[in-house]
């Protein structure tokens, strides 16, 4: 045989759910354990309502029912305080992460123009503030069942509209590091170019020394063959045998004397040419 409920049972059970109440509302905040419990005898106390229990009078059953109606509606209320302090605490944890990860494009351009690039945001700092929005996401995932739906939607909003932020900087920083890297790419080829000109002319001057060397050469050897010549031609006057000989041999000799003077001043145009050549040549060390 099944134990009845009474109405005695049943005042009691609501008795228990007042204490339960007072329990859950003490200075030291609220119990989720005796909540869960006050909870489920709220639905238990509901069911044996449900089964009619006599009360000696329609005026005490009224009166445990709207006793019970108060408790229950203190219980739920209590339910939604807990879940929104519970929200809260996630909430604020939460916020600190964002605040550090907070990033705005326009404002940081502002900042860089009006301080002449003194609060330029960096690759670093970015990298930082891209941990905190990390940290943020991974703690809404981690609380989201503790938080409620105001708390949840604000959140995820701000860390949507933050990363958005996030990802137009690391756009910038791309094209910036490609218009940099562009920017020494032409610098380096136009570094090589300058190189290779450099050493075309370098190889340049020095063929031209080394042609004006061998001219030099081949005009001193002229010079002692056009001396050599003289000698012999002054040789042949001082024994000429008749005057007819001497002076087609003086007329030789004023030849011979036009050529070497005509090869001594090619002489000293190459030697000042190599000399030029070689001044160019230091001026490339």
């Amino acid at each position: 045989m099944f134990w009845e409920t009474t109405h005695d049972d049943l005042n009691k059970k609501i008795s228990r759910l007042e204490s339960k109440v007072s329990s859950a509302s003490n200075i030291l905040g609220y119990d989720s354990f005796s909540l869960n419990d006050a909870i489920e005898l709220c639905k238990e106390i509901q069911e044996n309502f449900k089964k009619k229990i006599l009360y000696p009078t329609k005026t005490e059953r009224d009166e445990a029912w709207q006793k019970f109606f108060d408790l229950r509606e203190d219980v739920y209320r209590i339910k939604r305080e807990v879940a929104t302090s519970k929200s809260n605490e996630h909430y604020r944890e939460i916020n600190h992460y964002l605040k550090e990860a907070y990033f705005n494009k326009w404002e940081d351009e502002m900042g860089d123009a009006l301080t002449l690039g003194l609060m330029q945001t960096t690759k670093e700092t970015m990298k930082w503030k891209g941990q905190q929005l990390r940290e943020a996401g991974n703690l809404l995932k981690k609380h989201k069942h503790e938080m409620i739906g105001e708390h949840k939607a604000e959140i995820h909003e701000r860390i949507v509209s933050i990363r958005e932020e996030h990802d137009k900087f690391w756009e910038r920083y791309r094209e910036y590091q490609q218009e940099k890297q562009q920017i020494y790419q032409q610098k380096k080829k136009a570094w090589e170019e300058g190189q290779i000109r450099r050493q075309n002319a370098k190889e340049r001057i020095e063929a031209n020394i080394d042609k004006n060397k061998e001219s030099l050469r081949k005009a001193e050897d002229a010079l002692d063959r056009q001396k050599q010549h003289r000698r012999d031609l002054e040789d042949k006057i001082s024994s000429a045998y008749s005057d007819s000989f001497r002076e087609r041999a003086e007329g030789w000799l004023d030849e011979c004397n036009d050529k070497i003077s005509d090869i001594e001043a090619s002489i000293d145009r190459l030697e000042s040419w190599i000399q030029e050549g070689r001044d160019k040549l230091n001026s490339f060390y």
